[in-house]
């Protein structure tokens, strides 16, 4: 009876760490605050970004390719006008909380690689916080679009459908206009 109380302990408190769902954003709230690392030991905190359109993807190294459509419309929409471009921060976020210890570290190492191959860069959730904070899954692609003044504009757990990228990428060129 001894080693079932202390099974469920340690059970309770292996648990303990693990963060919880949280309810899913919805457009018009505003957005929570998050730190992602890059770079090993840096840090990107939400308020660095402060006055930009946020263009959050809370993906894992298996669902990266679930909106790969508008992340191209995306980077493409962009690169002969540097004044809106200014005004645009793309976090590409990568789940690393759900590797369990051992492996975060070539977790982390996957994607400081994979930033290096496509010339941008990629951020990692280590605590899992931030996917929580924003109702992502690891097992789905998440978009989530933030205005300038902080507030969640759009948000799609899931495929964004093909025939909705254009008014998505639209929707940050709105909101990216100089003011």
């Amino acid at each position: 009876m001894k080693y079932v109380y202390s099974f469920a302990l340690v059970a309770l408190l292996c648990c303990a760490g693990m963060p919880v769902r949280a309810e899913a954003l919805e457009a018009g709230q505003p957005a929570p605050s998050f730190e992602v690392s890059y770079d090993d030991s840096k840090v990107l905190r939400s308020a660095d970004l402060a006055g930009s359109v946020i263009v959050i993807t809370c993906e894992s190294r298996k669902t990266k390719e679930i909106n790969q459509l508008f992340k191209d419309a995306l980077l493409k929409a962009f690169p002969a006008d540097e004044r809106l471009r200014r005004n645009i921060a793309l976090v590409p976020v990568i789940d690393c909380f759900a590797y369990p210890w051992p492996v975060k570290g070539f977790c982390v190492r996957g994607v400081q690689d994979n930033a290096s191959t496509l010339n941008l860069q990629l951020y990692v959730d280590m605590s899992g916080k931030m996917f929580q904070d924003y109702g992502a899954e690891s097992d789905t692609s998440t978009v989530i679009i933030i205005d300038r003044k902080g507030f969640v504009r759009y948000v799609m757990p899931g495929k964004i459908p093909d025939g909705n990228v254009g008014s998505v990428v639209e929707l940050v060129r709105g909101l990216a206009q100089p003011r």
